[in-house]
């Protein structure tokens, strides 16, 4: 037996319900836009299929950190603008819905604070059910892993494997 259309739509819905069900448990949740970015295609390779899933840039980011030197703030650097910046001020509109002038003192705040302790930060556990704000990547994987392997045993033969990357937006 082969693995079927039937068969990738499955591991790929229990991937993805996964995936978006730990991005939520970790708080990272805010306009849907990630979600809506969750993709995934189906390829042949050499002794059987291949499933690619895709997201957004920043997902992979989240899932994986960011050190606290890999931050791109530089205080008094005289810069005229940062796009850091300028999404961390879009963040504070977006979540905490404050004024333009709060949302930019957030966003220096938040951008200090990483400097020093990387991203995520000590207390952006906070916002975690889970205790924990990366890897929502392989915690979706594991949770699925069983059932996944499952549908492949029961399509004994072929070669199967699950790769992310990111969406081209």
């Amino acid at each position: 037996m082969i693995i079927t259309k039937k068969d990738t739509d499955k591991i790929t819905g229990l991937v993805i319900e996964s995936l978006i069900r730990f991005w939520r448990l970790q708080g990272h949740h805010l306009s849907g836009q990630f979600i809506r970015s969750l993709d995934s295609k189906v390829r042949e390779i050499l002794g059987g299929k291949a499933i690619d899933f895709f997201m957004e840039d920043y997902g992979l980011i989240l899932n994986k950190g960011v050190l606290a030197e890999k931050i791109p703030y530089n205080p008094g650097s005289g810069a005229a603008r940062s796009d850091y910046i300028e999404g961390l001020k879009r963040y504070a509109l977006d979540r905490m819905r404050v004024s333009r002038r709060e949302a930019e003192r957030i966003a220096f705040a938040i951008a200090k604070t990483q400097k020093r302790e990387g991203m995520p930060t000590r207390g952006s556990r906070r916002f975690s059910k889970i205790g924990s704000r990366t890897g929502f990547i392989e915690l979706a994987i594991e949770e699925v892993e069983a059932l996944i392997r499952m549908v492949i045993t029961e399509s004994v033969g072929e070669f199967f494997t699950i790769e992310f990357k990111s969406a081209i937006v």
